[in-house]
């Protein structure tokens, strides 16, 4: 015993620290609140070697993958054709046999994945809850085919995948939720982005916004939409009224569902992150909403929707600027928040129609199970919705 154990510890050392042993408290309490339908899978890019933690209420194992140059490589290639609507599914199938075809048959079979997609931070490492790194941003796994299937499947029509920060983040989260106070549904959308809105009031000719957005018109039908799907009160926020003081004061009802259908612009500080853009104020000024403004805010919202960032002519909003929006909302006390990878057409949301038919129409569910029942239903939809390009932007962060 003595000597295996002294075996262990070598080959744990050989290892190097990226692979350090979480720390056994806390895996213990995440394996026990871990249901017999989930699995946790945490995945750190190294350089050298890639590592893949699978967590359920059986137990922890540990595999080893390519390193990141390669694995980003291929989350670029898998986005590459999604986006292009490219026929066949190579790359989606090549990204899912790397990061998921090691696993043991047990993980495969459970439901509902929590995955955490660092560079860093372990299973366990609650100093990094809030550190995602850029490609978990990038990275389609709704989208992504499991060729082991005759026929091949996409991951969304097989599990409810969730985005967590990390495992003790999700823990802490799990235990301090406080529900809504009402089933409230709270749309932002269709602002006044520059001055010759026929909305806008009487304007100086020396007015002038710095940045002349092109309105989104599609975003007053989808919240429109949206509103009739949900099964509740609603408050709309349009127009001029698509304000920072206005969504503040709705927060404080702490509303069920937050959906922002609005433009998200790049930052000009590098590393870039996004910003909200929301209706002209009274002088004329851009209203740019930040993270870290955002992080300050306090809310028990259920769920924050980040929907059609911009439309398909807009300026294009780097993933990490979105994750940044992603992780303020949590910050702020969010439950979950549903984003986008890329850009999004400008329409009448009926992807969201579905997300909210489901999450309304039965409460016990999920943000994560909504969004995948929603994206299982334009798949087998017929037409363009049913293409990965449009529902396989999306994705669930959070930690219900």
């Amino acid at each position: 015993m003595a000597k295996v154990r002294a075996e262990l510890v070598r080959m744990e050392l050989a290892l190097g620290p990226a692979t350090a042993p979480p720390a056994p408290a806390l895996l213990e309490h995440v394996r026990k609140a871990l249901d017999s339908e989930t699995a946790m899978l945490s995945f750190q890019l190294g350089d050298q070697t890639s590592w893949l933690w699978a967590l359920d209420h059986e137990g922890l194992a540990l595999y080893a993958l390519p390193p990141r140059a390669a694995i980003e490589r291929e989350i670029d290639a898998a986005n590459k054709a999604i986006r292009g609507d490219a026929t066949g599914h190579e790359a989606q199938a090549r990204l899912w046999r790397t990061l998921f075809g090691p696993i043991a048959m047990r993980f495969q079979q459970r439901t509902r994945w929590l995955i955490a997609f660092d560079r860093g931070s372990t299973l366990v490492d609650s100093q990094a809850r809030f550190a995602t790194a850029a490609p978990a941003a990038e990275l389609p796994l709704a989208a992504l085919v499991d060729s082991s299937r005759r026929p091949a499947v996409y991951m969304a029509e097989r599990h409810i995948v969730e985005m967590i920060p990390g495992a003790g983040f999700w823990l802490e989260s799990r235990e301090r939720r406080a529900e809504p106070a009402a089933p409230l549904f709270v749309g932002v959308g269709d602002p006044i982005y520059n001055t010759a809105d026929p909305r806008l009031e009487s304007t100086p000719k020396s007015a002038k916004p710095a940045l002349a957005l092109p309105r989104l018109v599609g975003s007053s039908a989808e919240l429109d939409a949206c509103a009739r799907a949900w099964s509740g009160d609603h408050v709309l926020l349009k127009g001029a009224e698509a304000t920072a003081v206005g969504l503040r004061a709705q927060l404080e009802r702490n509303p069920a569902v937050i959906h922002l259908a609005t433009h998200v612009v790049e930052s000009s500080e590098r590393p870039a992150y996004g910003l909200i853009a929301l209706s002209l104020t009274t002088l004329r000024e851009n209203q740019l909403l930040p993270p870290f403004e955002i992080a300050g805010w306090r809310t028990h919202a259920g769920l924050v929707v980040l929907s059609g960032c911009h439309s398909a002519g807009g300026p294009r909003v780097p993933g990490a600027g979105l994750l940044g929006l992603t992780r303020a909302w949590l910050m702020a006390g969010a439950g979950a928040v549903i984003a986008s990878n890329w850009e999004t057409p400008d329409e009448s949301g009926a992807l969201f129609s579905a997300l909210y038919r489901n999450l309304s129409g039965q409460r016990s569910s999920s943000p994560a199970s909504a969004l995948r029942a929603a994206q299982v239903q334009m798949i087998r939809s017929g037409g363009w919705q049913a293409k990965p390009s449009y529902w396989g932007a999306y994705f669930v962060m959070g930690s219900q």
